[in-house]
């Protein structure tokens, strides 16, 4: 096993202190707010256009672009919403029961697994970045954390749908349809 370096325990240190926040909020909720954001933004991503269609007939008829990135902020908040509002309704269920401590547990286990993929998501893309690459080649030759966080990030990037995801969402920021 690789002895860590000092990256490695600024980025696990890092993650642990963003997961203490889910202790409280427990996995139900954390889960639930991770999984609106994320399915927000993916069906924003798919039906931004029909919505903006139905919002600029019926509610408001802005510039085109205007109408877009309102009708992707209308079908991502909503989505996300509803997963909190549910996940609250099944958290407040939980409450008081011997699966409440289950639900804490498990809470500051997802939000590791959800801080060390938001590290390496950030860190993926901040290593294209021209001016950090002199670090972010000492990172990946010193630091088994990074290079296991580089390779996660790259593995979600790398998913056809997120590309697609990602490139809809920038349609829908430009106002294109």
């Amino acid at each position: 096993m690789e002895q860590l370096s000092y990256i490695d325990v600024c980025l696990l240190l890092l993650s642990a202190l963003l997961s203490v926040k889910s202790i409280n909020q427990g996995f139900v909720r954390s889960f639930g707010s991770l999984l609106g954001l994320l399915l927000g933004i993916f069906l924003a991503a798919r039906f931004y256009t029909q919505t903006s269609n139905v919002l600029s007939a019926h509610v408001f008829n802005f510039s085109p672009q205007i109408n877009t990135i309102i009708a992707f902020l209308v079908v991502a908040t909503i989505v996300y919403l509803l997963f909190v509002l549910l996940s609250e309704i099944i958290a407040r269920w939980v409450q008081n029961t011997l699966a409440e401590r289950l639900d804490k547990a498990l809470g500051l286990i997802f939000g590791f697994c959800k801080s060390f993929a938001l590290l390496a998501i950030i860190i993926f893309f901040l290593a294209q970045i021209s001016f950090l690459q002199n670090f972010a080649q000492k990172a990946q030759s010193e630091s088994f954390v990074y290079r296991l966080m580089q390779s996660f990030a790259h593995d979600i990037t790398d998913f056809e749908i997120v590309t697609q995801t990602i490139e809809s969402t920038g349609n829908a920021v430009q106002g294109k349809n």
